[in-house]
């Protein structure tokens, strides 16, 4: 996997990368900017920290992901 050395606000640059990473086109669901923040829906039983890590590496902002299967169940399930 080649990450680019320059971060970006450009979600195209973002779904580049989703589309060449093969652990990052299977593991994410949906990708939003909100407010300069990066927000990404992933499959369950997924380490959201390591999506969280690869994304913060092109992304110049806040990255904020969540399980989406989680978000469905309500708040007894835990966000990680």
């Amino acid at each position: 996997m080649q990450i680019p050395e320059v971060k970006t606000n450009s979600i195209d640059e973002v779904q580049h990368l989703i589309d060449q990473e093969v652990f990052l086109t299977l593991a994410v669901v949906d990708v939003q900017v909100y407010d300069q923040t990066l927000v990404v829906m992933t499959s369950h039983s997924v380490p959201r920290a390591f999506v969280r890590m690869l994304l913060r590496k092109i992304w110049n902002g806040p990255v904020e992901v969540y399980c989406a299967s989680a978000l469905f169940a309500g708040g007894n399930i835990a966000l990680t």
